[in-house]
């Protein structure tokens, strides 16, 4: 077998595998230190064993990732930082909360002064940095952003960051992107929290999560420059939101927000507000929405509404409400009646995009092949991509709940141009490739670069060579 033959089949084995695989003999040893395959290193949990590995990489960019982190690990992980920060890429640090107290752990400020004093160091490569936490205490146990010294970072992930922590980037040039999760204990917005939000002159990218407040003043204007915004908020906010501001300029809004039975006749009064193309907007429905709660998304469904059905029941009414939508995504499907799937598909002759959004600890425990998924009609579906999706953070959908699903969609009949995965399923212990069963439903099986499992999975599942992983 040839270097490069090898050096790609070790490219398709998870991380992990590869630091074993390259203990078979001198040869196999020599193809795994390849800088091409340390580039991207999934969650760490032996400090001293990734240190060595990132060592691997060269003078080349790496991304690291850290899930977990708690007040024992964060000292060895500070000096990792150290050690290696300056041709960092990307860095992900996600702290862990449960079952660590942190206000109440011995060793929390140092934790804290040592790793605040190690993401201070020299990072000219840094541009993409990301903290974590869904608790509702934020960030102030553990690490000050203040003290941070990022002069070259183009994006910002901050979930769990409190509005004061985010003034530490305020109007930074650099910056071209952020993601902002509130805490469950912010419930407000003023606008003096407005101004630092829309005081980045060079961001083109903007995803807010305020499903946590119960009110928002109207604020300042979005930066002149913003062209996509991914906005979730409540609905009371949003209405508030959208008709203070201008959105025309922008290329792409996604709005997500609860609809509250009493307020349904405001959805089409919203439409002056928003921009007249590339709106996409997932709406979460009560349980079970009627025909005549739902006839004012007709509007919207002209526009290319993305509409999220949780835990809904069949309506006869939905087919003439939801013809014209090109992108469907259902939730909650394990809790649903199985044949309400079908029914829905069967009258969606133009439905382009399907995602099932399916929550692991959510599927039911009984055998899934005992809630078979079936089309009982001829239909006409032009399927261009199918997704599934995990929301449970580490979690991926099992095939055995998958393969059903695409069975029942009608093998070449509904055959789906690419078949696209948040995560990678698990793999069965005799099964090498986790996806093998998965090519015979679609051309392509592709999974999301974001959160995945195994990075060297990302991209295109295919053996096109591009820099060490699969393109």
């Amino acid at each position: 077998m040839s270097d490069e033959l090898l050096l790609r089949v070790f490219s398709c084995l998870p991380f992990w595998d590869r630091v074993r695989a390259a203990t078979v003999c001198h040869r196999w040893r020599t193809v795994a230190l390849c800088v091409k395959l340390w580039r991207v290193f999934p969650t760490i949990y032996n400090i001293a064993s990734y240190g060595a590995l990132i060592t691997r990489s060269g003078a080349d960019p790496v991304t690291l990732t850290h899930e977990g982190l708690t007040p024992e690990l964060a000292l060895g992980f500070a000096a990792l930082l150290r050690a290696h920060l300056h041709h960092v890429q990307s860095l992900t640090i996600a702290f862990e909360y449960l079952g660590v107290d942190w206000s109440a752990s011995a060793g929390r400020k140092e934790a804290s002064s040592q790793l605040a004093e190690a993401l201070s160091c020299s990072a000219p490569f840094l541009e993409h940095f990301a903290l974590r936490d869904y608790r509702s205490v934020g960030y102030r146990d553990y690490l000050d952003v203040r003290v941070l010294n990022l002069p070259k970072i183009r994006a910002l992930d901050l979930r769990g960051l409190d509005m004061g922590s985010l003034r530490a980037w305020e109007g930074s040039p650099t910056i071209n992107s952020i993601t902002l999760r509130l805490p469950s204990a912010v419930q407000s917005l003023v606008e003096d929290d407005w101004r630092v939000i829309c005081s980045y002159p060079g961001v083109e990218h903007l995803s807010l999560d305020l499903s946590t407040l119960s009110s928002m003043s109207s604020g300042a204007q979005l930066g002149s420059g913003l062209k996509h915004l991914d906005l979730c908020v409540p609905w009371a906010c949003f209405e508030n939101f959208a008709s203070s501001r201008d959105l025309s300029t922008l290329r792409s809004l996604r709005v997500q927000f609860t609809v509250p039975p009493d307020t349904w006749q405001s959805l089409g009064e919203l439409l002056p507000f928003v921009p007249k193309t590339a709106v996409t907007a997932a709406i979460d429905f009560p349980p079970t929405p009627s025909h005549r709660q739902m006839a004012n998304l007709t509007a919207w469904t002209d526009r290319g509404l993305q509409i999220t059905f949780r835990d809904v029941a069949y309506d006869p009414g939905l087919p003439h409400v939801l013809c014209k939508v090109r992108k469907l995504s259902l939730s909650g499907f394990a809790t649903c009646c199985p044949d309400v799937i079908p029914q829905i598909l069967e009258t969606l002759p133009l439905v382009a995009e399907l995602t099932f959004d399916m929550t692991v600890e959510e599927l039911p425990r009984e055998d899934p092949a005992r809630h078979p998924l079936r089309l009982t009609k001829p239909t006409t579906i032009l399927l261009e991509t199918l997704r599934f999706v995990s929301a449970r953070p580490r979690s991926a959908v099992p095939l055995a709940y998958i393969l059903p699903i695409l069975d029942g969609l009608g093998g070449e009949r509904v055959r789906p141009a690419r078949l696209i995965f948040d995560r990678v399923p698990p793999r069965h212990p005799d099964d090498l490739d986790p996806l093998v069963p998965l090519r015979a439903f679609a051309e392509d099986v592709v999974v999301a670069e974001s959160q995945s499992v195994w990075p060297e999975y990302r991209g295109k599942w295919s053996w096109e060579w591009d820099d060490g992983n699969m393109a």
